[in-house]
């Protein structure tokens, strides 16, 4: 029932005939018009008539008979009857008032002090507080609604960051339940403490966080989660801060994105610097061999000792020009000859290709879904050349592992097939993680860091990513995308 409905319609419920009169004429004269009453002379009939909430106030005397006022107005709050409710009482009497406001009435009022100016305000304060309660609740729906609807995951945390209240964003984003989540402060999302006394050191300088960038958790997902994180405190009337809320964005996809993009326009860069390099480097590189050739046509027979030093350079020349090779290979995005092959017979060949180095090393190959046939739009040889470089690096990093193990699986979903490749070795740091793919680094005795570049070649080829996570001493994992 809307209160800005006029006039407004109060039901006087006493079973004093002259009472109700007496009350009917003070709103008469109070109200010019602006209440309607009506009136109910038993308990039975008050509570059939609040029963129907049909009415903005009531007006209840506090003995009826049959019942007392107090048991009406429980009785009107079980049946949902949320307009305000006047106890009217015989004589002041401050237990029966601290009953009344107790059993859900808004206010009291002894008929001994009844006018027609104290009954009209304190009719008019009752609806006015019934009004602003309607909207506060109005406004507590709306927040509650947008909070559950939200896209973004949304917490409430208290002053030690323990988590309170949260929606079904969050949830969905962390895959926790919520009896998992309330387990939980808000640190224990992070990837690390350290990471979260950043965050919180900021919410402590300045107040508030906006779009604070961190790695978090995902249960049961070995990849972090990047996101951004907002918080602002949470206060009390006396302005004291009693906890924090904030939202958190997933921006693990646009950052993935953005990541290939960078690396596509590094490979694209270091083709054309790689071929500018190999053109100024083979230029003089074929007049050292023009100049030893000549030189060794006008070698005497007494001269013969100097022919090892020319043999050294040829050597050495040779070298230096399969070495330009090796990188414009690696560098180059030349389009791959796309044929259905089931990826299956490429997996199961690039296990037979090392199988000479698994058995040296003593390595238990775990195989998982390499069983079937599913064709797959791909270069075989290609792809057979990269996923060979990933499992000789992977039996290389277990080169001082007891109980050496090598895992590779395939996934095959409606939109892409995944291969992962991990073992447990002895791992990476984070800065060979990062640097992994690009050219010329290498983390490996004797290695010129160009294989992995050609493998993340090959695998941009197939419209594919990789994915690695590492960790010292527990081993690798490649994950290997390619759209089906």
């Amino acid at each position: 029932m809307s209160l800005l409905n006029k006039p407004y319609r109060i039901l006087v419920i006493d079973d004093d005939d002259e009472d109700y009169f007496l009350i009917s004429d003070y709103l008469h004269q109070a109200g010019n018009g602006l209440y309607q009453v009506e009136w109910a002379p038993t308990f039975k009939k008050g509570e059939e008539v609040m029963a129907e909430s049909r009415h903005d106030l009531y007006l209840i005397d506090h003995l009826l008979g049959t019942g007392t006022g107090l048991e009406l107005i429980r009785l009107a709050a079980e049946n949902g009857c949320r307009s305000p409710k006047i106890l009217l009482t015989g004589i002041g009497n401050r237990d029966l008032d601290m009953q009344a406001i107790r059993a859900g009435a808004d206010d009291y009022l002894p008929k001994t002090m009844l006018n027609h100016e104290i009954l009209e305000r304190t009719i008019r304060h009752a609806l006015e507080r019934f009004e602003q309660r309607l909207m506060y609740e109005e406004q507590q729906a709306r927040f509650k609604t947008l909070f559950e609807q939200s896209n973004d995951p949304i917490y409430v945390t208290d002053r030690n960051w323990q988590i309170l209240d949260f929606n079904r964003s969050l949830l969905k984003l962390f895959a926790l339940k919520p009896e998992e989540i309330v387990q939980k402060k808000l640190e224990d999302l992070f990837v690390s403490h350290a990471m979260f006394d950043q965050f919180k050191e900021q919410v402590e300088a300045e107040g508030f966080v906006l779009n604070f960038t961190g790695d978090f958790l995902v249960k049961d997902n070995p990849e972090h989660l990047i996101a951004l994180i907002s918080s602002s405190p949470v206060f009390d009337h006396q302005r004291k801060i009693t906890g924090f809320q904030g939202m958190i964005h997933d921006i693990t996809r646009l950052k993935k994105a953005e990541k290939e993009i960078l690396l596509a326009e590094q490979i694209n860069m270091t083709g054309r610097m790689a071929g500018i390099i190999a053109h100024e480097v083979r230029n003089p590189l074929t007049n050292i061999n023009l100049a030893v050739d000549q030189l060794e046509e006008s070698l005497t027979a007494e001269q013969d000792d100097l022919v090892l030093f020319t043999e050294i350079i040829k050597r050495s020349s040779e070298r230096i020009n399969n070495l330009i090779s090796d990188f414009l290979n690696s560098t180059r995005l030349a389009q791959p000859e796309l044929i259905l092959y089931p990826v299956e017979d490429v997996l199961r060949n690039v296990l037979l290709v090392c199988d000479d180095r698994i058995r040296l090393k003593g390595v238990t190959v775990h195989r998982n879904g390499l069983e079937g046939s599913t064709p797959v739009r791909i270069d075989p040889e290609k792809l057979k050349m990269a996923f060979v470089n990933m499992v000789t690096n992977a039996i290389e990093a277990m080169e001082d592992t007891q109980n050496p193990e090598l895992h590779m699986s395939l996934g095959i979903h409606p939109s892409h097939i995944l291969v992962t490749i991990s073992d447990n070795g002895k791992g990476m740091d984070e800065h060979t993680r990062k640097h992994l793919f690009e050219a010329f680094f290498t983390g490996r005795k004797g290695g010129i860091g160009l294989g992995m570049t050609a493998v993340q070649n090959i695998i941009l080829q197939h419209n594919g990513r990789i994915e690695v996570s590492s960790e010292p001493g527990k081993g690798t994992t490649f994950r290997v995308y390619i759209r089906s």
